[in-house]
């Protein structure tokens, strides 16, 4: 699952850096229906991590750090606020997922 997501976030910056913002509000599912999903994925791994199966916050907190970036990114394609999208598609890609 968190492999998963740190694929995500680097689709959203390749397609962030390649398309203007009319392109990416065409997307289907939305980066907002995939933001939402991320989100609930970084919920899983928190559960899995309070429940003592997994042992490495690390890992809660990147995924977690990765899926609200990736919610600042579709909210910012909805709004139409092309700083906002380029902030968080920056920081997605300066992340390190280890």
């Amino acid at each position: 699952m968190y492999w998963k997501i740190q694929e995500v976030s680097t689709w959203f910056v390749k397609h962030v850096n390649a398309k203007t913002i009319d392109q990416l509000r065409g997307f289907n599912p939305s980066f907002a229906q995939i933001a939402k999903l991320s989100s609930s994925t970084a919920d899983i791994i928190t559960t899995l991590l309070q429940s003592g199966v997994w042992d490495d916050e690390r890992v809660m907190a990147n995924a977690r750090q990765a899926a609200t970036l990736m919610e600042q990114v579709a909210s910012a394609i909805e709004r139409g606020d092309m700083d906002s999208i380029q902030d968080g598609a920056d920081r997605l890609s300066e992340m390190a997922f280890v």
